[in-house]
């Protein structure tokens, strides 16, 4: 999800209309660090929407980027979980960003309760 300031002036545009990633070329990004598999979706989305960031910070820790993004400071990516908060305003972003769950094991594990319900649960969640 593409997080802005909530009164971020193309907040309410982006409201109504979806996110046009033309309107914010200029905006500083908070980006993920370099190596990790968050920068990487990042990266896509940016690519696929031509933009070439101006790069404000890369991080490693969440806190920090929703610190920043609460001061006004840039916009960034957020996992959905993440939810929307009265200082933070998030937009999904066409074509999601895809990723893929793994889970292995060997096939004589005998799995506990606990791990059998995680797994469950991922495969109602990840559904294709």
């Amino acid at each position: 999800m593409l997080a802005l300031p909530a009164d971020h002036p193309t907040a309410i545009e982006f409201r109504k209309n979806g996110v046009n990633f033309q309107q914010i070329i200029e905006e500083p990004f908070i980006l993920n660090q370099w190596n990790s598999h968050f920068r990487s979706m990042e990266e896509e989305i940016l690519k696929h929407n031509q933009i070439h960031p101006n790069v404000l910070l890369e991080t490693t820790n969440l806190k920090a980027s929703i610190h920043m993004l609460k001061n006004k400071m840039g916009i960034a990516f957020l996992p959905r979980s993440f939810g929307e908060s009265k200082d933070i305003a998030l937009f999904p972003i066409e074509p999601a960003p895809k990723f893929h769950v793994v889970i292995a094991y060997h096939k004589s594990t005998i799995l506990t309760k606990a791990e059998a319900g995680l797994i469950r649960i991922l495969q109602e969640t990840y559904k294709n």
